[in-house]
């Protein structure tokens, strides 16, 4: 390498020798050119991928080299005790390096080799080893954060056309204070985890760190959330004056819980409330048994899971002052049977005349299930309801006509 040559030809046959052509010299290279990590650059991979031009000036290195060699040190003399040496095989212009530390400041150099030969080092390059992971979820100070959220971090394996993956993992603390008393830890080889110790309305600290084979990186900066407080009622806005004595209570739902717990009572206070408990994170409505006229209602919703529940929404109220519909007068001695009921029921009543009504079957969160209109006769009515298709729970049976209407409950089992 780096070495100049002179060199000269002459011809002859059987009878005679030419002179020796005119002297032509030529010199071999001696430094390749490195291409990546670039000099200076910080948030290098753990395991770098070195690479380097496959030419030098206009001639391809496809010939006279059998492998290179990569310096590696911490340290501009390469000698300290990090100091290593790898040797790419063959003609490739690529290498990736084993495991190097975290946030670490390195320094390399390289060269080419043949059998005969070793090429001179390169310039010196320097380069910055990722100091760890880096959070991504949930925000720093985010509020309203759901009881189920999902912590995640960068992946610090990029390596993607390496043939030996990259092995990492990963360690999150959290804890309720930002000096981390009482730190619960969790150990795992993804970028994400979800975790079911968080309690509604508290505030969380957290942070990550991440290992390899060979070093561990430093905690990332911590990181603080504020888990959801309650459930925000919807409808019935509040202090609205309603139509119905049987409103459908509506509230916004909350991720990752087990369902929801509802009152309603008379008074403010709650004394005597009405409680009634909704499964399902999704489940928004309640319909309520048959109220009052001319009374004033409270009701409130917070939601649970199996080991919190969240505080109560502030309490909304509603009246029924101006309740539209008036007890059907149209009949009497409205009855189903049997009640409870499995597979079918009977709706039973009095027609005081002739007339034109609808029977209608809601769930307890107001969907409704069937509804047919009926031409009745004065007298005994019976019509049979059809269970079997339907779940366990609480239903109603209503009867209307224009304004008026008349309602039972039903519970199928």
């Amino acid at each position: 390498f780096g070495q100049e040559y002179f060199w000269r030809v002459k011809s002859s046959d059987d009878l005679n020798t030419s002179d020796w052509s005119v002297v032509f010299s030529f010199t071999t290279f001696s430094e390749i050119t490195p291409k990546k990590p670039k000099d200076g650059e910080d948030g290098e991979d753990l395991r770098p991928k070195f690479t380097w031009k496959t030419k030098v000036g206009d001639n391809d290195l496809t010939g006279g080299v059998d492998g290179f060699e990569i310096d590696i040190d911490t340290t501009d003399t390469f000698d300290s005790p990090l100091h290593e040496t790898f040797f790419a095989e063959g003609v490739v212009f690529h290498y990736f390096s084993p495991f190097l530390n975290f946030g670490t400041e390195y320094k390399w150099r390289m060269r080419a080799h043949n059998p005969n030969d070793v090429g001179t080092w390169t310039e010196i390059r320097s380069f910055e080893t990722l100091p760890s992971t880096e959070l991504n979820k949930p925000g720093d100070g985010e509020n309203n954060v759901d009881i189920d959220v999902e912590f995640s971090w960068d992946n610090l394996g990029i390596n993607d056309d390496d043939d030996i993956p990259d092995v990492y993992t990963y360690t999150m603390q959290i804890a309720t204070d930002e000096t981390f008393t009482e730190p619960v830890s969790y150990v795992t080889l993804e970028t994400k985890i979800s975790i079911d110790i968080l309690k509604f309305g508290t505030e969380y600290f957290w942070k990550v760190k991440a290992a390899h084979i060979s070093d561990t990186s430093a905690w990332t900066p911590t990181r603080n959330f504020e888990v959801v407080t309650s459930v925000e009622l919807d409808s019935p806005a509040d202090g609205l004056a309603l139509p119905d004595l049987r409103p459908t209570l509506k509230w916004n739902t909350l991720n990752g819980v087990e369902g929801y717990q509802l009152k309603l009572a008379n008074n403010a206070s709650f004394n005597d409330a009405l409680y009634a408990i909704i499964l399902g994170e999704d489940k928004d409505t309640y319909a309520v048994d048959p109220l009052e006229k001319d009374e004033d209602y409270y009701w409130s919703v917070r939601a649970f899971n199996v080991s919190d529940s969240s505080a109560w929404a502030d309490a909304y109220t509603f009246n029924t002052h101006s309740v539209g519909f008036e007890e059907l007068t149209q009949i009497r001695e409205l009855q189903v049977y049997p009640n409870p009921a499995s597979t079918n029921a009977i709706v039973e009543f009095i027609a005081q005349a002739n007339s034109t009504l609808t029977i209608s079957l809601t769930d307890i969160l107001g969907k409704v299930i069937m509804e047919k209109v009926i031409e009745v006769s004065s007298g005994t009515f019976k019509h049979n309801l059809a269970l079997s298709e339907l779940n366990k729970g609480v239903y109603f049976v209503e009867i209307k006509q224009n304004n008026q209407k008349s309602t039972v409950k039903l519970i199928v089992e």
